[in-house]
């Protein structure tokens, strides 16, 4: 009964701070220009001027803020995702790690937030500054269509969206086409290559190849760059508009003519006849200047949010607390439906107190040295709950066993199971089950990789028989859909788990996959004097 009471008393406080969410809108659906004149009327003045604050203490922050504003819009669109910080997100990949001007952005929110809390996007904020960073380096300006809403999604994997320094035109036009943006938004966009640096090490073979170097370089050119890029500086930084790297003009197209492009991306928009005529047609700068704006607002309305979609962030860099909260009470609600079978939270708190705490360590160590063990984790917990139950079977080693079947030959993490094992037998000896860190690990990976975290239920023992022909209970990369629900369904597991387990993406997903992992690792529990506490999880006591 008190079950029940926390389950309805939790909803209710779920769907109240919805409700105050959903009311937090920003007015309309759509953006607009000027779209703050009543609500904020001095949020392109504050950005501005922050722009300029930064800009004149250090101006290649100017590239810094349109390369930020470029890398936002081509994944999940001009959403802000690419600011929000943390392991897995956009902002920590790897064609992201050298992006600057997150500061600035910041700095400018820290200032509306002051004057008007809860009104002003992250996205608008970024989309402004890029437009003020320009008009600072000397181009034209244009008015910025605002009203967008921030993402509550981010996830590094999707950067491959972005267009990269040895992109064929062919593909550059096929990066920008799926995001409705044609071949002279491609060759404009490029332009804003005309301020900025990039590292030697994104075009080295170009000068040091194996097979000489790139005969769209201009041989002349070739020594100038290998006097600034020796081949043990890979990170130093070289201009992109060579001679013209902090003045927004066309002396970047007028070094792709002359054979001085630095990225191989650059260079092809003239080596290729079809975008070499669109480069001809502006190189004159008042022509190029108009036609950047309005490339700009096409490209900054690429999968906007408005209306109620999304949020106002009050910190650029996170989601926000309230959205955190309805996910707390989400998760205490599930945790107490499904509890049963001996399995309950907190199950070591007095015998191992630290327990839990010793898993997140040691995951969080392996991952950040090795971030595809998070996977890793995740899988090995899944295989082992479909085959004997949830009870560490898939950690045994030896002939015959699940971890030497053929589907699990490419299972990993063992090894942080093995060292969270070591340090608990070390603390509590005999106390805390294989199949619980299994669990466990599993939970932190997955915060690791930027999902919500759950409670885990704990309390599990360790199963006895490993059986290496008991992994045709595994669902196979051929099954059917109907073959899948068939496996789902006989360990007590319905089609919405299907879909969840599996992993699709967005708000209601982080929520529901905590409640599907719970479940799922309630399947077929020893608990009680059933199985045993092993002393190593890779073998019987």
């Amino acid at each position: 009964m008190e079950g029940g009471n926390l389950w309805n008393n939790s909803f209710l406080l779920v769907f109240l701070l919805l409700a105050m969410a959903v009311a937090n809108t920003v007015n309309g659906h759509r953006t607009r220009v000027e779209f703050y004149s009543n609500s904020c009327p001095r949020a392109e003045c504050i950005v501005k001027s922050t722009v300029e604050s930064y800009v004149k203490s250090d101006p290649t922050l100017a590239a810094g803020l349109l390369r930020l504003h470029f890398h936002d819009c081509f994944v999940r669109g001009c959403d802000a995702s690419v600011l929000i910080d943390g392991y897995g997100t956009e902002r920590r990949a790897p064609p992201n790690v050298n992006l600057r001007g997150f500061e600035v952005i910041d700095g400018a929110k820290a200032q509306i937030e002051a004057v008007c809390p809860g009104v002003v996007s992250c996205s608008d904020i970024l989309a402004l500054a890029a437009r003020d960073a320009v008009v600072m380096s000397g181009g034209l300006s244009w008015q910025v269509p605002t009203g967008r809403r921030d993402g509550r999604v981010s996830i590094g994997s999707e950067t491959s969206a972005l267009p990269a320094p040895n992109d064929t035109i062919a593909i550059q036009k096929h990066k920008f086409s799926v995001l409705g943006l044609n071949i002279r938004d491609l060759v404009i966009l490029a332009g804003g290559h005309t301020i900025g640096r990039t590292a030697c090490q994104f075009f080295a073979d170009r000068i040091y190849g194996s097979n000489g170097t790139d005969p769209s370089i201009k041989p002349s050119f070739v020594p100038t760059l290998r006097q600034i890029c020796s081949q043990n500086e890979p990170t130093k930084r070289v201009a992109l508009d060579t001679g013209s790297q902090f003045k927004f003009d066309t002396s970047y197209f007028v070094n792709l003519k002359k054979g001085h492009g630095i990225l191989r991306s650059d260079q092809v928009l003239w080596t290729d006849a079809s975008t070499r005529k669109i480069v001809k047609k502006y190189l004159a700068t008042n022509r190029f200047n108009v036609r950047f704006g309005k490339s700009m607002v096409k490209m900054g309305n690429i999968g906007v949010m408005t209306g109620a979609k999304g949020e106002i962030r009050r910190t650029c860099s996170a989601v926000n607390y309230l959205y955190s909260l309805v996910f707390f009470f989400l998760a205490l609600a599930i945790v107490n439906t499904v509890r049963g079978q001996g399995t309950r939270v907190g199950f070591y708190s007095s015998a191992c107190p630290r327990a839990e705490s010793i898993v997140r360590s040691t995951v969080q160590s392996h991952v950040r040295s090795d971030p595809t063990l998070a996977a890793g984790l995740l899988r090995m917990h899944f295989h082992d709950c479909f085959v004997q139950g949830c009870d560490g079977s898939v950690l045994i080693s030896g002939a015959g066993t699940e971890r030497t079947a053929i589907a699990n030959l490419g299972l990993r993490g063992y090894e942080v199971v093995d060292d969270a094992k070591t340090q608990l037998e070390a603390a509590c000896p005999g106390v805390v089950s294989c199949a619980d860190i299994l669990a466990l690990s599993a939970r932190d990976s997955v915060v690791l990789s930027g999902g919500l975290s759950w409670q885990v239920p704990t309390g599990r023992r360790d199963g006895r028989i490993s059986q290496a022909s008991d992994v045709n209970n595994l669902p196979s990369p051929f099954d059917s859909v109907d073959v899948q629900k068939q496996k789902f369904s006989a360990k007590g597991l319905n089609t919405q788990d299907l879909v969840t387990l599996v992993g699709l993406l967005g708000l209601t997903f982080n929520v529901e996959f905590g409640k599907s992992m719970v479940k799922m690792s309630n399947i077929e529990l020893k608990t009680g004097t059933a199985g045993e506490i092993r002393k190593i999880c890779s073998a019987i006591n």
